[in-house]
Parts: structure tokens; sequence; C-alpha cells
């Protein structure tokens, strides 16, 4: 990332804080949200059952371990060989879910 994009990704981060700025897509003037996120950032259809996770990090876990479990059951091609990418995806993907049921 280059030192204007980091400027202008401050500046959007501040005018969002004090409400102005331009909204997300899909989202409100004053607002940083997509219309389809409630008040508390998180997205309705993953929300848990008491209707919110209790913070952003928690969704952003949980958003994490569903792409992993998703891309290592992914089938591969028959004719796939040792260092193409979807094959090291794969692999990458069960290590890393290897070590958070570990830890």
């Amino acid at each position: 990332m280059g030192g204007g994009e980091e400027v202008a990704l401050r500046d959007q981060d501040a005018s969002a804080k004090v409400g102005g700025g331009t909204p997300a897509p899909g989202g409100t003037p004053g607002s940083a949200l997509p219309a389809s996120m409630t008040a508390a950032g998180v997205a309705p259809e993953l929300a848990d059952a008491d209707g919110e996770f209790s913070s952003i990090l928690q969704q952003d876990a949980y958003l994490l371990f569903r792409a992993l479990c998703k891309l290592s059951a992914k089938e591969l091609e028959d004719n796939v060989t040792a260092d193409s990418v979807p094959l090291r995806s794969k692999l990458l993907s069960l290590e890393l879910l290897r070590r958070v049921v570990r830890s």
C-alpha cells in the first residue's frame, strides 16, 4: 500500500467517525456501514443465536474459519501437480485448521 492510499484510508476512517464522508456501497449517508450490516457492524445472516457477535473480532474469526473450511473441502481436479496453486491452497488451509484445533 502506498503512502497516498494510507492517507486516503485515514481520511476515510476519520470522516466515518464523525458521521461524514461517503457511505459504503448500499449504505446510507453519514454511515460507513453497508445497508446489509447491523448497527454493531455484523451482517444479519452471520449473527449467532443471541442475534449478534459480541465483537467484530469474533465475526472475523468465524469468517476466516468458515473460509478455511470451505477451501479445505474443495475438490481438486484429477490432473493436479504437486506444486499447483489449488493443492498448495488446500494444504495450507488444512494446516491452519489443524493448528487452530490443537491450540
